[in-house]
């Protein structure tokens, strides 16, 4: 009986938290939400999920440089997703990957992102949700012919890490996340 009772109390958080889900975002959020039925998570799980001792560095990143700016600007894409302001305001956005020749490439567009303050900056990442959770930083978004984007190289497959999150940085060395500004998730293109 014991041993029935301790496997019970080991096992129950297991049962439980595999009946959890991401919330569904507000009906206040873009009427997009509601027709893709996009999981938006809300502030504080995503918060949560992102902090310091969640991150990775990725010891396979590529540097973009000029040719492959235009390069990733024209290719074809086999995930994308929508991205939805989580912080009171009107941007949008749209985040792409894929994973070809050896390669991973990202480019996440913005629209509507007011220029950020003083020194601060936005910063892009990437996240693999579930068991094997994982949070990696695609650098800086910097205006490109007037946009703000996010390009991001790697030579590991990251198209599993398919939640992508935009946030506003103080600069102020710390490397954990900040305020986030967009959200989404990148689904394989049919």
């Amino acid at each position: 009986m014991k041993k029935l009772t301790l496997f019970i109390l080991i096992i129950t958080p297991f049962i439980l938290l595999a009946g959890c889900t991401p919330k569904e975002a507000p009906e206040t959020a873009v009427d997009e939400i509601d027709k893709t039925k996009e999981v938006v998570m809300d502030e504080s799980e995503s918060d949560k999920m992102m902090e310091k001792d969640m991150m990775k560095e990725d010891v396979m990143m590529i540097e973009v440089d000029e040719p492959m700016i235009k390069e990733m600007q024209e290719m074809t894409y086999d995930y994308s997703g929508k991205l939805f302001d989580v912080s009171g305001g009107s941007a949008s956005g749209e985040a792409m990957a894929t994973f070809a020749s050896g390669a991973y490439s990202l480019n996440a567009t913005f629209a509507d992102l007011p220029d950020p303050e003083g020194t601060d900056f936005y910063e892009g990442w990437i996240v693999r949700r579930g068991i094997r959770f994982s949070v990696l930083s695609t650098g800086v978004a910097e205006k490109v012919d007037g946009v703000y984007t996010n390009l991001y190289s790697s030579g590991e497959d990251l198209t599993d890490h398919d939640f992508y999150v935009l946030t506003i940085e103080p600069d102020d060395g710390d490397p954990a996340p900040a305020a986030h500004v967009l959200e989404g998730v990148m689904k394989l293109v049919e």
